[in-house]
């Protein structure tokens, strides 16, 4: 699950970091069935090209593995679009922990599940990397008979790997 917020906010307090930052959750946050204690944000204060003067790129992903879940759920369109915008809410409302004042700050919120993943990218299950490890190292790249040729792109070699349930 990947929740992107567009945040009027400079976030001067905060330390540059790709890292992000992780805090403990009074209220856990459920996604499929599962409560999250922690929460790691991603704020993009130190990327000036993100957004405008002043405002913020704010990231919070979750691995979400159970596919049968989001695949269930997305049947029914206006469920979909309810359990994303729930998430999102319960996800600002754990920035608002560590950040007060943050939920009146979105400006923008983009809220991607396994099944947008896989509908963009066509990655299976809607993994967000490549393969997993040791899927990829053994495949030749090359074609017998062809020696212009080799297998190129995403599924060419693994990236992070896909999630391990």
């Amino acid at each position: 699950m990947h929740v992107a917020l567009g945040v009027n906010r400079a976030f001067d307090d905060v330390p540059p970091s790709s890292n992000g930052l992780n805090y403990p959750l009074v209220k856990p946050i459920v996604i499929a069935g599962k409560p999250r204690n922690n929460i790691n944000v991603r704020i993009y204060n130190f990327d000036a090209t993100l957004a405008p003067k002043g405002k913020n790129l704010v990231v919070v992903q979750y691995q979400t593995m159970d596919n049968n879940y989001w695949q269930a759920l997305r049947q029914d369109a206006a469920r979909y679009r309810e359990e994303k915008d729930r998430v999102a809410n319960d996800i600002i409302a754990g920035l608002e922990q560590r950040f007060p004042g943050i939920s009146g700050q979105v400006e923008m919120r983009d809220v991607a599940t396994p099944i947008t993943w896989e509908h963009y990218t066509g990655n299976w299950q809607g993994a967000y990397a490549g393969w997993q490890f040791g899927a990829v190292e053994n495949i030749s790249k090359t074609l017998p008979g062809w020696k212009i040729f080799t297998w190129q792109g995403n599924g060419s070699i693994r990236a992070a790997g896909c999630p391990r349930p």
